[in-house]
């Protein structure tokens, strides 16, 4: 098995198990309440899981699962100086040499391509940061009736 293989499994297991520790942490933070009430709806733990608890973790994690995101895309142009296979540098290895006459322009276009997707990454993940938290900030409609009518239901 080459190097690259060997990249490749790290990178893997080491990305599984961040994510699995955010996924973990998602749906710890969950309040108590929201599987209680499922299971007394009648779901199973597993429908629990995948119909209520699930979603409701995704949505308040999503920035750190795009953070995990760019630090998995830095850690591929990390395995390329260690010894792995990037498609990039190797397309504009080509294009440099046949296309253009200059490696150089070739390989700085290739690096600012690579500093944009991740500058536009770690936008995403701010944005949708600011979005969760302004969700979080946002009254709820049932939280604007008075107890009065919701007790006359």
């Amino acid at each position: 098995m080459g190097d690259f293989w060997f990249l490749v499994i790290a990178l893997t297991l080491y990305s599984g198990a961040v994510i699995g520790d955010l996924i973990r942490s998602g749906i710890v933070a969950l309040p108590p309440g929201q599987s209680e009430a499922a299971l007394a709806l009648g779901f199973s733990h597993v429908g629990t899981l995948i119909r209520v608890l699930l979603p409701q973790a995704l949505r308040s994690m999503s920035p750190a699962l795009v953070s995990q995101l760019i630090i998995l895309f830095k850690g591929t142009a990390l395995a390329y100086v260690l010894g792995g296979y990037m498609e990039l540098l190797r397309s504009a290895t080509v294009i440099g040499q046949y296309y253009t006459q200059s490696l150089l322009q070739a390989q700085f276009v290739a690096a600012i391509g690579f500093l944009i997707i991740n500058v536009l990454l770690g936008a995403l993940a701010d944005a949708l940061e600011r979005r969760q938290r302004r969700l979080e900030t946002q009254v709820s409609p049932i939280a604007s009736i008075p107890a009065v009518l919701l007790d006359n239901r």
